[in-house]
């Protein structure tokens, strides 16, 4: 790939993960998914301790030294479960001559593991090490709140609670930190969702997107990135879909249209600055809110995730109170996404697609497949902005009051 191909020169950089086997070194036909990865260990480790090499100086040729000592190379995906054939020691041997490999090459690139499922085997992966003596310089895992991903197809999946994400990765950073005493280990979650579930009707709500507002907000005080999976439904773990909106992993559907969770991080990415305090007065649980400041104003992002999915709920009423502003006018910018705004499902529904839209629906589409906003001018007394919304679970918004 090029440097461009590669997301380089626009600021993206590839998180490297060291899988499946090459149908030249794998001691067994063990696949998973219709493509046929192969799960099985290398016949020949030492062979694999060089393709890896070979692979890394490659890399570094290319796109020289000081680019790659700045990505991240990881071993595997999800060795704990049906993507990994071997045993717990195979995998450490495949990390013990992956990690051998790459800092051959160069001892400043950064190597690191498990990219467990379900946020497991970080204990061991680093007591492996540290008795074995084999470099790590960052711990990975994955999650999801259904059945931690354990299961590929054909299997009931039982929803693990609200608070799913923040208890893995308070759980994790407490391990890696008592192994870390230097507080150089870091930690990153390369794969994580609402659930595992790749056609799942959640995927495409806005419910959907206040629960990506409440599990990073949850886990930002105990990982270093958390990388939500995937961008895109072009995704063929298990075959093409049949329509346009088949509740798929990505944040935007096949044809580009921008789901709910789309705008979830487009508003969560206008939080700009320093974060501030936020009081939330009568605690509802799914009800969250993230708040920073700038020298030009306040930045309000508030959420109400359902986590009963199906069930009903009331709307809760919220006052948003922002004190202290060091100007009296002010703009403000107001965002919502819920049932009825910023939601190109619902406006697909209303127009009676069920499938894959036509060339002429598709551009409508398109042109309808906007974040919903309202902009206006105000004056305020005494530093002081108040706001009164009635927020429906399932739903997020946005607040921005900046210096007129």
């Amino acid at each position: 790939m090029t440097r461009a191909e590669c997301g380089i020169d626009i600021g993206i950089r590839p998180f490297v993960e060291l899988s499946f086997m090459p149908e030249q070194l794998a001691s067994k036909d063990t696949y998973i998914f219709h493509w046929k990865g192969n799960t099985s260990p290398p016949k020949d480790y030492k062979k694999w301790e060089a393709l890896v090499k070979g692979f890394v100086e490659h890399c570094v040729k290319r796109y020289g030294r000081k680019e790659v000592r700045k990505w991240y190379f990881e071993v595997w995906n999800e060795p704990n479960i049906v993507f990994w054939s071997g045993t717990q020691e195979e995998y450490w041997e495949l990390y013990n001559h992956s990690a051998k490999a790459i800092k051959e090459v160069d001892p400043w690139l950064k190597v690191g593991g498990p990219a467990s499922a379900g946020g497991e085997w970080v204990k061991e992966i680093l007591e492996y090490c540290a008795n074995a003596k084999v470099p790590i310089d960052f711990v990975s895992y994955h999650g999801y709140s259904t059945d931690k991903g354990y299961f590929v197809g054909g299997k009931p999946f039982e929803y693990k609670g609200i608070d799913y994400w923040r208890e893995l990765a308070k759980a994790n950073y407490e391990i890696v930190r008592s192994f870390d005493q230097e507080n150089s280990l870091e930690i990153h979650v390369t794969e994580w969702n609402l659930t595992s579930r790749i056609w799942e009707p959640q995927h495409n709500t806005a419910n959907g997107a206040a629960y990506c507002c409440q599990a990073i907000n949850d886990v930002i005080p105990y990982v270093d990135t958390f990388s939500y999976w995937t961008i895109s439904d072009i995704f063929r773990e298990q075959g093409f879909p049949d329509k346009e909106f088949h509740g798929g992993f990505g944040l935007i559907t096949i044809h580009g249209l921008r789901k709910p969770k789309y705008w979830a991080f487009e508003l969560l990415g206008r939080l700009k600055g320093q974060r501030i305090p936020v009081s939330i007065t009568t605690p509802v649980k799914g009800v969250g809110s993230i708040a920073t400041k700038t020298r030009e104003g306040l930045y309000v992002l508030i959420w109400y995730y359902n986590p009963e999915w199906d069930t009903v709920k009331e709307p809760v009423n919220i006052r948003v109170e922002c004190s202290n502003l060091p100007f009296k006018d002010v703009n403000v910018t107001e965002a919502l996404i819920d049932q009825t705004h910023s939601n190109i499902i619902t406006i697909a529904t209303e127009k009676g697609i069920k499938g894959w839209p036509t060339d002429e629906e598709l551009k409508e589409l398109k042109s309808l497949n906007t974040l919903y906003e309202e902009k206006s001018s105000e004056h305020i007394e005494e530093g002081r902005y108040n706001r009164y919304i009635l927020l429906n679970p399932g739903s997020v918004a946005f607040f921005a009051v900046t210096s007129l």
